[in-house]
């Protein structure tokens, strides 16, 4: 009894982990590679810096998005076709990344002795529509992500992974 406790303890663990791994993996990628057009746009960017947050941001916001699953974010969208609870999560957490984004530069500018305008415009370049345009891409960056935990939720984990990472069975074509 108490070893079935254990294993039942420990693949949670591990189930909640991999799903944590996953959505940190997907959010880093997308926070490193805004970091790293941020060097391109602007030349006095600093890369290793902008990628060490873009890593701490991935961790801080995957275990955000486990924590509003917990509050059944967009709950009330259950039984509504996908796409409701899919754009609702992308909004919810482009909106909540760009937060971030803001008061992480806001912070560091703080620390380094910068006034909040100078911070901001480490930003997109400070300006309104280009913070703007930064939370539209994330929007749309973000609905694989969780389009495909709708349809894990639906379909099931395992089937979805198979999905992905099974073996296909080859089928006929039509007409032969």
């Amino acid at each position: 009894m108490l070893s079935e406790r254990v294993r039942g303890l420990k693949d949670g663990v591990f189930g909640e982990a991999t799903r944590f791994s996953g959505v940190f993996l997907y959010v880093w990628v997308i926070l490193a590679l805004f970091a790293l057009h941020k060097k391109v746009v602007l030349p006095q960017a600093d890369l290793v810096e902008d990628q060490v947050f873009a890593f701490v941001n991935a961790f801080i916001l995957a275990k955000v998005m486990f924590v509003a699953e917990r509050f059944r974010l967009a709950e009330n969208l259950q039984g509504r076709p996908f796409i409701y609870p899919i754009l609702y999560k992308s909004l919810i957490f482009s909106l909540l990344l760009v937060c971030f984004s803001l008061v992480e530069e806001i912070a560091v500018g703080f620390l380094k002795g910068r006034p909040i305008g100078e911070s901001l415009a480490r930003v997109a370049g400070g300006s309104l529509v280009a913070i703007c345009l930064i939370a539209v891409i994330l929007f749309f960056v973000l609905m694989p992500l969780f389009a495909l935990r709708e349809f894990a939720r639906e379909m099931g984990k395992d089937k979805v992974f198979e999905l992905f990472f099974g073996r296909r069975q080859k089928r006929k074509s039509v007409g032969s």
